[in-house]
């Protein structure tokens, strides 16, 4: 798709296109891994996936996690091993497969964060515009605007930044790695990047649905642990408080168009309105504004 070049205006406004209705591909059923697949890959069960799984039915507090029947190290009934690398690449396909993935270079996502904060003394209520601008490799720049306050947080792949209403500077701590990945065109085939140290972590079923488990080392396993939906192959959860729903096609890739995460008292929610790719974004807009000229 064509566009102008997209400057550090603010409000950031752009043209997008109408994604694609959601296709119901299946993802091929467990092959034999790779011969150079980690030694140290857990084997993963891999029966056929219950009729009928949902995606993300049942929403999850910010309690404890359901209690799970959790399977590990174990093969399918022909003795193929499920690896990291065989969870990954059927989740690739699912999305709609490598080569699709990497014809993109940009991902523009405008839409609401909804915070529904209900349990909350007094409750929360409240809607935000969002607009999230991702370039390959890994920058990143979120807009959030609460009645015309603006909140922007930047990566331009060496520095990462925030400004509020009263101040700009430079941040000590990283984008979070869930949202760093949501906004990168080709975060799918970055997982350990985003996720370092993947281990299989074997099936898990809860509230009836089972999942695909991966297990990154390096982080904290309640907020990053991947669940991939046996069903569909799909991402379905990062961790006990990220939900991943209604996946829609762009640009012959599938994207989720809403992310729940719960929190105390509630939950907020991403719901995009439209995601577009490949629109020229100017390097400029991911760089820490310069006060000194009158950036803002």
């Amino acid at each position: 798709m064509k566009g102008a070049i997209i400057t550090i205006l603010v409000p950031i406004v752009i043209g997008t296109m109408t994604a694609e209705a959601a296709a119901g591909n299946r993802s091929p059923a467990c092959k034999s891994p790779p011969a150079a697949a980690a030694v140290w890959d857990q084997g993963l069960a891999c029966k056929s996936p219950p009729a009928a799984a949902a995606v993300g039915k049942q929403g999850l507090s910010h309690k404890s996690p359901p209690s799970a029947v959790v399977t590990e190290g174990t093969v399918s009934e022909s003795g193929e091993t499920c690896t990291v690398e065989w969870v990954l690449n059927r989740y690739l396909e699912a999305l709609g497969g490598r080569g699709a993935i990497e014809a993109l270079s940009t991902r523009v996502s405008r839409g609401l964060m909804i915070n529904d904060l209900s349990s909350r003394t007094p409750p929360v209520y409240e809607k935000l515009r969002i607009e999230a601008f991702g370039k390959h490799p890994g920058r990143l720049l979120v807009v959030k605007n609460k009645e015309g306050k603006l909140y922007r947080e930047g990566f331009d792949g060496k520095t990462t930044w925030e400004q509020r209403v009263d101040r700009i500077g430079v941040k000590e701590k990283p984008i979070w790695p869930k949202e760093a990945w949501l906004f990168d065109p080709r975060g799918a085939l970055r997982m350990e990047d985003y996720f370092p140290g993947l281990k299989a972590g074997g099936r898990e079923e809860f509230w009836g649905v089972e999942y695909y488990v991966l297990v990154p080392e390096e982080l904290d396993e309640a907020h990053y642990k991947l669940f991939f939906d046996v069903e569909s192959g799909l991402l379905a959860r990062i961790g006990y408080y990220w939900e991943l729903h209604d996946y829609r096609v762009v640009d012959g890739v599938k994207v989720p168009f809403r992310i729940d995460m719960s929190r105390k008292g509630g939950k907020s929610s991403y719901v995009f309105e439209e995601i577009s790719h490949n629109v020229p974004l100017d390097d400029a807009i991911f760089s820490m504004p310069d006060t000194t000229r009158g950036d803002n």
